[in-house]
């Protein structure tokens, strides 16, 4: 099996999707392309694998650290926030989805979208076990290549699979409110 990471580089300053559904990569180091205020059209999700990272979303900055989410909503102005020599050895997965895709993925008893929306504050801290096995669908995810062997339409079906598992997990954990982050872990910016 010869499979790796979709990776972008820290010096990427896109902001929009190549992709019409989604979008999952990983970056390393200190982001150089998302330092001034932006906003897009559809959902992401930032996942700190190693290291820390900051960002800014409207008035708030989230310091995070290895195993937290940040779950940024649609048309919110949100950048990086440098500490310097802080980041550097951040490694991070990048979810963009749209709005379109998890309304799909949804039916009439789970909006998929919700966790976007659930409370104040989007950053979170969950538990070991909660935090690899979103960890582990993200990873599948962010797979660049078909396994050997795999039915060319294949990709797409597991795909599919363990984009309804992540954000469903991702609804149940952040419906609760008890893995959000602390008001005294944010900086606000009135």
């Amino acid at each position: 099996m010869n499979t790796k990471i979709k990776t972008l580089p820290a010096t990427d300053e896109r902001q929009y999707m190549i992709h019409e559904k989604f979008e999952v990569y990983e970056k390393q180091g200190a982001p150089i392309g998302a330092s001034s205020f932006h906003y897009h059209n559809f959902y992401e999700v930032l996942y700190v694998m190693e290291g820390e990272y900051s960002s800014m979303l409207e008035n708030q900055t989230y310091h995070l650290k290895k195993g937290d989410f940040l779950l940024i909503d649609a048309n919110i102005m949100h950048k990086y926030h440098h500490i310097e020599k802080k980041h550097d050895s951040s490694r991070r997965i990048i979810l963009w989805i749209t709005k379109e895709t998890l309304d799909q993925l949804s039916d009439h008893q789970m909006d998929l979208t919700a966790c976007f929306r659930s409370h104040n504050y989007c950053a979170y801290h969950f538990p070991a076990y909660y935090e690899e096995m979103l960890r582990g669908y993200l990873l599948k995810l962010a797979m660049s290549e078909l396994i050997e062997g795999q039915l060319a339409g294949s990709k797409e079906v597991m795909d599919r699979g363990y984009l309804t598992l992540f954000f469903a997990y991702l609804n149940l954990l952040c419906s609760t409110g008890e893995y959000l982050f602390k008001e005294e872990e944010t900086i606000s910016h009135p």
